[in-house]
């Protein structure tokens, strides 16, 4: 569209944010076949089929929790779990593990209350000498 309000190409370029070498070929590729988009890429062939792709999302929906690699034993799949994990992001579902929260025991949750309120009295300036670390 730019191009054809005469705007020069590097102009284009600066103003799509990309380079002129890249505005000459979508250009020419535009006078050729009258598209934009470059054509189909030659490439490995891919080990899961439709269905496969299929069964993996439902499976990581199902149980929102499961890893790429649990979906790939469930449904005894011949290929890597990082193909489950690109699969599963080629629909929306990101990979994700919960974090498992720790139990404290009643007595460890009356030590953590006490040490808290043990500072609640603090007035600023002694927070201020405090110095905070977050390493675990």
């Amino acid at each position: 569209m730019l191009h054809k309000q005469r705007w020069k190409k590097r102009r284009i370029a600066a103003e799509v944010r990309c380079h002129v070498n890249t505005v000459r070929a979508v250009i020419k590729r535009w006078r050729r076949t009258a598209d934009v988009h470059s054509g189909s890429r030659s490439g490995r062939p891919r080990c899961t089929d439709e269905n496969e792709d299929t069964q993996m999302a439902v499976v990581a929906r199902v149980d929102i929790f499961t890893s790429a690699r649990q979906v790939r034993r469930k449904l005894d799949l011949d290929c890597s779990a990082r193909t489950v994990d690109r699969r599963l992001i080629e629909v929306g579902l990101y990979g994700r593990v919960a974090r498992h929260k720790r139990d404290y025991s009643e007595a460890e949750v009356r030590k953590r209350l006490a040490f808290a309120e043990g500072y609640a009295v603090w007035i600023k300036e002694q927070w201020e000498k405090f110095l905070f670390n977050d390493d675990k």
